[in-house]
């Protein structure tokens, strides 16, 4: 049986979260270019996911056979919303301890 009642509060409410994760975007820019970049780059993986999770749920309330396409975008964002994560954390710390060692050599 098909609900659009329910699903149509799914839809709006994916659409809502997945709008206030644009709110760290547009509110908070940080100075240097690759804490931005990182920064950025989470908040969207994180529209992302939300988006297709939200996405996911909504088609399984209007009985859409959307299960194993969804569950493998489910299953491919999130490892790489962490590898991102991973990544970002070891650049970052890299850049900084570079940076250090500069300092430490300059005088």
């Amino acid at each position: 049986m098909i609900q659009y009642l329910p699903a149509a509060i799914m839809f709006f409410a994916t659409v809502a979260v997945s709008a206030l994760f644009f709110v760290p975007i547009k509110r908070w820019s940080p100075e240097k270019g690759v804490v931005r970049f990182y920064w950025r780059g989470v908040w969207l993986f994180l529209v992302a996911i939300t988006s297709v999770s939200g996405g996911f749920n909504t088609l399984l309330l209007l009985d859409y056979p959307a299960v194993t396409g969804m569950q493998l975008a489910v299953n491919v964002l999130v490892p790489g919303f962490v590898a991102f994560v991973v990544i970002g954390w070891i650049h970052m710390v890299g850049l900084s301890l570079l940076g250090l060692g500069r300092k430490a050599i300059a005088r």
